[in-house]
């Protein structure tokens, strides 16, 4: 079902053919395109809707125009329209009632998805927010998120008129049971209470902003950054939002009778927050999402469903143990995360059989992991989670510290690395009894095995209990040019260090079979499927 979407997709924006006005069927979706504008809709959608759509979104398109004083819409638009929220969280992965995707070497068109209500439609919220890009040009300071958020809410009233309360009121809730934020600190999680409550804030203060000061003066200050703010304004935000409580306090002497749960509810009626499936893009098929505070949860239908909310009880617990082994508290950034119960499974999304991987986009906050998760091994989870802590709160290693990387991450979960039922001391004491250790030197490339784990986890995990997490911090965030002036001694010292004694407190010969010790755990254990 999502390949016939997406190829119906594809053939809609870049078939040369398809100039008529009529709307046409393919499956279970409608197309037309009008002028620039390519319009998508699935069939749960009416043909009298489907009217309203290209009338409503011709409509806001010249509003929005008009607000941002610029000319005709030139670029190729994709809009995708969704019957509901459960629609659009089967094919897209996102618990949303609209999301875009601005153009970019990966999206050739700018792109929006939404959910269409004939009361709320958030339709408008996504089109100015392109028109600003398209006009304006792409947001180079992640602090005018405010900017961007407050102008197209102020422009939708429509998406969140559900409630009878103006935006002023609105703003005078959040005032009052101190709920407004540092707008410059936008939150990065857009389905959170706090990123819709900080939406309503920046849109009253950019109402006010307007009537005061037009249009022009948010170009100015779209191209030129937030520190430019108080020469366009003529004084700092902080000053101006100071004035406008101070005015605020005592214009409102009586609460305003908003509950927090329906000020930052969606209009659109919101999905549950149970497990709801997803179709794939890598081939792994229908799999079972959820949305836990700042992390979605995305799970193959080869684990058994069942294990969902433990798959969560465990997240949590394997961030809140990594925290605290690294002295750091708190993740400000969302995750998103990919769990399969096979290296097979990994291989469909990464292209490589490895357990798992973590990465993190900085600039918009998002840890994406993938990692095997079964019965035996789930620790490959919490591998994965101590990657996406440590680069969050310490920031990227330098090239000469993959060791210390992957050591932290080794320390932090042994077992995804062992499945002979020996402990990481005793697993580094085999490999220096057996001359098996490398050279220091080699810890510092990326041309790495198996034992180099091993090796790494238990150099850390010495460093740490020796000396303390502070050092290891320091260490990361300056490279090895700095070890003796941390440590008090260099690498090589180190390692003698912990290997004579080693030698003393094991006299007698791990027993270990190399070749059981060499193989992958879970490759081991879990017989690849057919």
């Amino acid at each position: 079902m999502k390949k016939i979407f997406a190829l119906l997709c594809f053939l809609v924006l870049f078939s040369i053919n398809l100039v008529a006005q009529e709307w046409q069927q393919k499956e279970s979706i409608f197309f037309n395109k009008e002028n620039n504008i390519f319009f998508i809709v699935d069939s749960t959608i009416n043909s009298i809707e489907r009217e309203e759509i290209v009338d409503k979104t011709k409509t806001y398109i010249q509003k929005d125009l008009e607000l941002l004083q610029g000319d005709d819409l030139t670029e190729p638009l994709s809009i995708l329209f969704f019957g509901s929220r459960e629609e659009m969280h089967l094919k897209t992965g996102k618990r949303v009632s609209s999301f875009s995707m601005l153009k970019n070497s990966g999206n050739p068109v700018y792109s929006i998805n939404v959910v269409y209500d004939s009361l709320h439609c958030p339709l408008n919220r996504e089109l100015i927010k392109m028109i600003i890009s398209t006009k304006w040009g792409d947001m180079k300071d992640s602090k005018l998120i405010w900017l961007r958020e407050g102008l197209s809410t102020y422009a939708t009233p429509e998406a969140d008129d559900c409630n009878s309360y103006t935006l002023e009121d609105k703003y005078a809730y959040l005032l009052q049971n101190n709920k407004l934020i540092d707008l410059e600190e936008f939150p990065v999680n857009e389905i959170s209470p706090d990123y819709k409550a900080a939406r309503i804030q920046a849109a009253y203060i950019v109402s006010l902003l307007l009537e005061k000061y037009g249009i022009e003066k948010f170009k100015k200050l779209w191209l030129g950054g937030m520190d430019n703010f108080e020469t366009i304004f003529e004084e700092s935000l902080n000053s101006i939002i100071q004035k406008l409580n101070k005015n605020f306090e005592q214009k409102y002497k009586i609460l305003i009778p908003i509950d927090w749960q329906t000020l930052t509810s969606d209009c659109i009626y919101p999905q549950p927050d149970d497990w709801l499936f997803i179709y794939d893009q890598n081939g792994l098929g229908k799999l079972m999402s959820k949305e836990v505070d700042s992390i979605q949860f995305i799970i193959s239908l080869d684990i058994d469903v069942g294990k969902g909310d433990e798959i969560v009880e465990k997240t949590k617990a394997y961030i809140a143990q990594n925290l605290e082994l690294i002295n750091e508290s708190g993740l400000e950034s969302s995750m998103h995360l990919v769990l399969v119960d096979s290296r097979e499974e990994v291989e469909k999304v990464l292209g490589g059989k490895q357990a798992g991987l973590a990465q993190f986009n900085a600039e918009e906050k998002i840890h994406s992991i993938v990692a095997v998760y079964n019965d035996l091994f789930p620790s490959a989870l919490k591998h994965e989670l101590m990657h996406a802590i440590s680069i969050e709160k310490w920031g990227k290693q330098s090239p000469d510290l993959l060791w210390v990387a992957e050591g932290l991450a080794v320390f932090a979960a042994p077992e995804a690395e062992e499945c002979t039922g020996y402990t990481l001391e005793e697993r580094y004491v085999y490999l220096l009894q057996q001359n098996k250790l490398w050279d220091v030197n080699h810890l510092f490339t990326s041309s790495w095995t198996r034992t180099e784990y091993t090796q790494a986890g238990y150099i850390v995990k010495y460093l740490i209990e020796k000396f303390g997490i502070k050092k290891l911090k320091k260490l990361w965030q300056t490279g090895m040019k700095d070890f003796e002036e941390i440590y008090g001694l260099n690498f090589e010292e180190i390692i003698n260090n912990i290997n004579e004694n080693l030698y003393q407190r094991y006299p007698n010969q791990m027993e270990l079979d190399w070749d059981t010790f060499n193989e992958d755990c879970i490759e081991f254990f879990i017989t690849p499927k057919q």
